[in-house]
């Protein structure tokens, strides 16, 4: 199965029309039937500073994917900060020929974003002409039991979509996780991030052995156009998996309703509406750029508690706001998501 991928490495401002104007000329430039990967954020807008998110119209950002939705001739997947029906989720709206926008919510969030967004606690597949994908947003290449988890429910290639331009994080790290996640799933990774010049994330297609297959130049605009064979993607390693001794554990919403959001429906493949348990904020690990500098930048008070849904963490032994109940063998209260379980 051969599939046409393009890779937008385009930029995203706080300015709903402006991104608007920026999607569709990509768009103008592909053919029907192409994938096209576009960067977190890229409709709404993105910064590690959220809070013009306060001001933003939801019904612009709806009618901005409807219209989308309206006339395309591709499938699409576009990051966008979007509105649920209590507030906002960071998603990655995938948008198919004669079908409604179908939403996946980021569900493990970065410590900027519990403040403003609401978490999602689901990990669905998506039917893309024929075939399976699965999508990530930007942390999430951190954590692979999710990866593969959709690789286990079928997913021939993951859409990745990132916002990554943090001068703090080493370089050459997240292009090493884009490479293990294709390899250690036997799956392609479409990749797409904004050009910065702190970009620390490449745009580029990995194949299931792990080669890269295309590349754009990081720090400034560009579009990638490559074909890939589906065929490639296999379960070799997946197969042979020690479930005896290690299992992958998925626990689903409790309801997968189909939800409405103003001016389109979601596919029922969509996220279900559910409460999280409020877990005190505590401090984070000092040793962990994302956690530190989010604290030294005051968006998110060490110590204090907090009323906002989702996943809150605390550092525990191993770094990354990793809880601490996670290293003894105990799932915290509250968690949505795959545990590794071990087994006697």
């Amino acid at each position: 199965m051969q599939l046409s991928v393009v890779i937008a490495q385009i930029p995203a401002v706080w300015d709903v029309d402006t991104n608007l104007a920026a999607v569709r000329e990509v768009l103008d430039g592909t053919h029907p039937g192409d994938v096209v990967i576009f960067p977190e954020g890229m409709l709404s807008g993105y910064a590690e500073d959220l809070t013009p998110l306060r001001t933003m119209d939801p019904d612009r950002v709806r009618a901005a994917v409807a219209a989308l939705s309206a006339d395309n001739r591709a499938h699409v997947f576009l990051g966008s900060l979007h509105p649920t029906a209590t507030g906002w989720c960071n998603a990655a709206v995938l948008l198919s020929p004669s079908r409604e926008p179908r939403i996946y919510r980021k569900i493990n969030l970065a410590v900027n974003e519990r403040a403003h967004l609401e978490p999602g606690d689901h990990l669905p597949t998506f039917d893309v002409g024929g075939q399976t994908a699965g999508v990530q947003l930007c942390r999430e290449i951190r954590f692979p039991e999710q990866w593969q988890h959709l690789a286990a429910e079928g997913a021939a290639f993951f859409a990745y979509l990132t916002n990554a331009a943090n001068p703090r994080e080493p370089a050459g790290v997240w292009r090493s996780h884009l490479i293990s996640r294709a390899a250690e799933n036997q799956r392609f990774v479409l990749a797409a991030n904004i050009p910065d010049p702190h970009q620390h994330c490449p745009s580029m297609i990995v194949s299931p052995r792990g080669e890269v297959l295309a590349e754009l130049p990081m720090g400034r605009p560009g579009i990638l156009r490559h074909t890939i064979d589906l065929t490639e993607s296999g379960s070799w390693y997946l197969d042979q998996r020690r479930q005896d001794v290690v299992g992958l554990a998925y626990t689903a919403p409790i309801t997968q309703p189909t939800w409405n959001i103003g001016i389109y429906k979601c596919d029922p493949e969509a996220p279900g509406r559910r409460e999280s348990q409020t877990i005190p904020e505590e401090p984070g690990d000092p040793h962990d750029p994302e956690t530190h500098d989010t604290r030294r930048r005051g968006h998110d008070s060490p110590g204090r508690r907090s009323d906002r849904r989702g996943d809150h963490r605390r550092a525990g032994p191993g770094g990354d706001g990793v809880p601490a109940a996670a290293h003894d063998g105990r799932q915290p209260a509250g968690r949505h998501r795959g545990t590794h379980r071990l087994r006697p």
